[in-house]
């Protein structure tokens, strides 16, 4: 029997330097072992799917158009140009309404055409293959070299510009820099993991003369740090990445691979040191996001990426898959919370509309109900007394008239009726992230208007602001999941780099349960890269963090607050 985490009051925030992340293909044909930066699901041009092109993979800032440093106001541009038409037709009014959902819905779409989807068995994989060198299912995207006919002499050579993966420069500017190569063989040209910026560790050269971090330590030595370790395997650089909690940490995660394009794994980790237990290949799917979360059985994951729509499985605990759940044609956005009920799915429709579904162990739809009418970001939801909060930034009308453009918050019953939508906070806010002690309840968000920081605020069980702080000069235009411990809030917090999503570290705060910090942070990890979507489950009475990190895979620790 799974043990269901529901998140308490106490709010707890991990903090990080943010920076963005796109869609980390490393298939840009410039060879790096680093990843490319990768644009979160929904939150921009990666609706699109993966764009394995890109910018250069050095260590240096890089200074190609894909890498410019994007304003605040960017930020929100590139969001609100990402989901078309949030003033259009699909903004009708709320109609409150619950969809009674046939047995056949998942396989007819409900708000698309039927969709067959790949052949259930497909990416069955049994039992998971012991640990080994990489996944059986697909060949991790390596670029070429890029001085190729140099490379493997163990000496750093220069060659002709033009393999960095920028765009050839205007015709009068002649022809581009020379390159030269990071290392070659154990010429590391007398580079260390502690001169790149990392904690320690070993650094290496990899085949295709770039520097190969795996071997790097990114994690702070700290008594409350119980284990710190590089989840991914063999060089596969994901792209969208997923963490859910049971007895132990889960993490899926879409990567690039030359066979299978987007490719989905799945790998679990036991105990308090995070061992590595079962591994999983799913096969294709995920290009535009994944979502996982525990049930009794084992787990569910769900995948949207173009040309797929969106998928729910059904995994064992060892991530076999059990059966297909869900499916529509079209979806994007989604996010996935284990409740007491079943599995809360909130997602967005090809028209932009946000709906809430509860899932059986499944995978199946019980319910559905349409939340909002539009979506300008991503959503988190917890399980309060007879119902649900769902909060996400969006645009709603107001009953005196005019539109909010933020956070907004719905109240949904235990069957699926929207009781209610409130805006507890300011617009120009995004970034929601709930929690709950069963009693009290937190909401913080990233304030993109005037007062551009991180902000906290408690609510009611309907959604309704009771007290606010502003939580100091902290890191803002970024996620900031966070727990209840207590009447304490922790949050894992990103340190803004300039872009959305985007992180040189990573930090917990502590919160009281009037918003004033409690002793100093603690900064988590560091990278000189950035870190890029990270995440934030509890197992028992530890925090547990997963994050893409640039050392060409998975970060995640366990902390004990």
């Amino acid at each position: 029997m799974k043990t269901r985490w529901i998140r308490l009051a106490g709010l707890m925030l991990v903090i990080g330097a943010a920076g963005c992340v796109d869609d980390a293909s490393n298939g840009d044909g410039d060879g790096s072992l680093l990843p490319r930066d990768t644009q979160p699901p929904g939150d921009g041009a990666a609706d699109a799917g993966p764009d394995i092109g890109g910018g250069p993979n050095d260590f240096q800032p890089t200074d190609g158009p894909g890498d410019a440093v994007v304003d605040v106001a960017g930020d929100a541009a590139v969001d609100a140009a990402a989901d078309i038409a949030l003033d259009g037709p699909a903004d009708a009014s709320l109609d409150g309404q619950t969809e009674d959902v046939p047995d056949m819905a998942r396989d007819e779409g409900i708000d698309g055409p039927e969709i067959d989807g790949a052949d259930p068995d497909a990416g069955d994989v049994g039992e998971a293959p012991d640990a080994g060198p990489g996944p059986a299912c697909g060949t991790p995207v390596q670029g070429e070299p890029q001085c190729p006919a140099l490379c493997g002499n163990n000496q750093r050579d220069q060659c002709p510009g033009g393999r960095l993966g920028r765009p050839p420069p205007p015709f009068d500017a002649g022809p581009p820099p020379p390159v030269t190569e990071q290392c070659d063989g154990d010429d590391l040209a007398g580079m260390t993991c502690e001169r790149l910026g990392f904690v320690g560790g070993d650094l290496a050269c990899g085949p295709n003369c770039l520097n190969d971090l795996r071997s790097c330590d990114f994690c702070r030595d700290d008594p409350r740090l119980v284990a710190c370790r590089r989840a991914s395997r063999d060089r596969v650089q994901p792209a969208h990445l997923a963490l859910a909690t049971t007895d132990v940490a889960a993490l899926a995660w879409v990567a690039i691979t030359e066979e299978d394009g987007a490719t989905l794994f799945f790998e679990t980790f036991e105990g308090a040191d995070l061992t590595p237990a079962d591994f999983s290949c799913l096969g294709q799917g995920g290009a535009g996001g994944v979502a996982l979360a525990g049930t009794d059985e084992g787990y569910l994951v769900a995948t949207v990426g173009p040309g797929e729509g969106l998928r729910v499985r059904s995994l064992d605990r060892a991530g076999g898959v059990t059966g297909d759940g869900f499916a529509v044609a079209g979806g994007r956005r989604i996010m996935l919370e284990a409740m007491a009920a079943g599995t809360l799915m909130v997602w967005t429709a090809e028209d932009g509309a946000v709906s809430a579904s509860l899932l059986d162990d499944q995978g199946d739809e019980l319910w559905r109900t349409r939340v909002f009418n539009s979506e300008i970001g991503r959503a988190s939801a917890i399980e309060v007394a007879d119902g649900y909060l769902v909060a996400q930034r969006t645009a709603v009308d107001l009953p005196g008239g005019g539109r909010h453009n933020g956070v907004a918050v719905a109240r949904l019953s235990a069957a699926g009726m929207l009781q209610g939508v409130t805006t507890p906070v300011p617009p120009s806010t995004e970034y929601p992230s709930l929690a709950t002690n069963g009693q009290q309840v937190r909401l913080t968000y990233a304030d993109f208007g005037q007062q551009p920081e991180l902000h906290w605020v408690s609510l009611d069980a309907n959604g309704e602001a009771l007290a606010r702080a502003q939580l100091g000069d902290r890191p803002r235009f970024n996620p900031a999941p966070i727990l209840m411990f207590g009447d304490h809030t922790l949050a894992l917090i990103g340190a803004y780099t300039g872009r959305t999503d985007h992180a040189d570290h990573l930090s917990i705060a502590r919160f009281d349960a009037q918003g004033a910090p409690v002793g100093p942070e603690f900064i988590v990890n560091e990278d000189p890269n950035y870190s890029g979507f990270w995440q934030l489950d509890r197992v028992g009475d530890d925090m547990v963090l997963a994050w893409i990190e640039s050392g060409h895979g998975i970060g995640l620790a366990r902390f004990r607050p």
